[in-house]
C-alpha cells in the first residue's frame, strides 16, 4: 500500500520523486478483497455479499493502484494479481447496471467451454455478438482470406481447451493436441 510520495525533485533535466510503500498482511488483503461487511461505529450495516468484493476491489485500486499510460491517453490505475472468489452454486457474478441478454451469455460461455471457434454456431441460435469478427470483410481486412466466414481463429475457447495446439480451423479434431 502506498503511504507517501515525496515532492518532485529536479537534478539537471532529470525529475524524480520517492514513493514509500508498506506491504499489507495476507489477512488485510483477504479481508479487503473478500467482501467484509460494511459497518458504521462498529455496527454492521450491510451484510457481506459478492458485490462487496467488487466494490472493495475498486476502492483498493483507486486508493493503491499504480498509474499506467494507455493507448487512449486517458491513463489507468492497476493493481497486480487481484482475485475475487464466488460460489457459482448459489449465484452468477454479473455486476452491471444494464439489461443483460442472459441466454446469450450462457450460450457464449458454453461455446467457449466446447473450444469452438465458429461464430455461425452462435448466429444459428440468434446470438450475434461475434458476427462482426467473423464477417468476410473483417477477415479479409486482417489478411485471413483463407478462412471461411464465421471462422474466428484461435479465440478464447480454443485457447482454454487446446492451449499450445496449432490452429487448423473450426472443424479440425484437436484430440491429443495442445496442453
Amino acid at each position: 500500500r502506498k503511504i507517501s510520495v515525496s515532492e518532485t525533485k529536479v537534478l539537471g533535466e532529470l525529475k524524480y520523486r520517492f514513493v514509500e510503500y508498506i506491504r499489507e498482511s495476507d489477512e488485510e488483503r483477504s479481508a479487503l478483497l473478500l467482501g467484509s461487511p460494511l459497518s458504521v461505529n462498529g455496527e454492521e450495516t450491510v451484510p457481506a455479499h459478492d458485490e462487496l468484493q467488487y466494490l472493495n476491489l475498486v476502492r483498493h485500486i483507486i486508493e493503491n493502484g499504480h498509474e499506467k499510460s494507455d493507448r487512449t491517453g486517458t491513463g489507468t490505475l492497476s493493481v497486480f494479481g487481484a482475485q475475487m472468489r464466488f460460489d457459482l452454486r448459489t449465484s452468477f457474478p454479473l455486476l452491471t447496471t444494464k439489461r443483460v441478454f442472459w441466454r446469450g451469455v450462457a450460450e457464449e460461455l458454453l461455446w467457449f467451454l466446447r473450444g469452438s471457434t465458429d461464430a455461425e454456431l452462435l448466429s444459428d441460435k440468434n446470438i450475434h455478438i461475434w458476427d462482426g469478427n467473423g464477417s468476410r470483410e473483417f477477415l479479409d481486412n486482417l489478411g485471413f482470406r483463407e478462412r471461411r466466414e464465421g471462422d474466428l481463429g484461435p479465440v478464447y475457447g480454443f485457447q482454454w481447451r487446446h492451449f499450445g495446439a496449432e490452429y487448423e480451423g473450426p472443424d479440425a479434431d484437436y484430440s491429443e493436441k495442445g496442453v
